[in-house]
């Protein structure tokens, strides 16, 4: 395993929210890329070692961004935030998805923890385990 600092994503269209979720991330020694949206994350360079989400976004949602992710064949270990109660059916299920969800409200350390344990999912090989 590499000694590098682990990249997270955060995708979301509130900007309090990705300003507060970045200070989080990086105040646990991550590098944080934040984007305003779906779109603005699929047209950049950034591929990042866990992908923190929000699910309801205008324009391009969470599913849209996991369903283009799916079409591509590009599979980023995701942590899927939602206000919404009903979650599951929506989402893309395929084989290479690996997304855990978590609903707001959130406390910080369930969504470090959720981040962690996405990316250990990420740098683990596939073994069916």
């Amino acid at each position: 395993m590499s000694d590098r600092q682990k990249l997270v994503a955060v995708v979301d269209d509130d900007e309090s929210v990705r300003t507060s979720l970045s200070r989080l991330l990086r105040a646990a020694g991550y590098v944080v890329a934040a984007f305003a949206g779906g779109g603005e994350f699929l047209r950049s360079a950034v591929t990042p070692d866990c992908l923190l989400l929000d699910l309801d976004m205008p324009q391009m949602n969470g599913t849209d961004v996991l369903g283009h992710l799916e079409g591509r064949g590009i599979s980023i270990p995701t942590v899927v935030i939602t206000g919404s109660v009903k979650v599951g059916s929506e989402l893309p299920v395929g084989s290479a998805r690996s997304y855990s969800v978590l609903r707001k409200p959130f406390d910080d350390q369930a969504l470090l923890d959720a981040v962690a344990a996405a990316i250990r999912r990420g740098s683990s090989p596939d073994d069916g385990t």
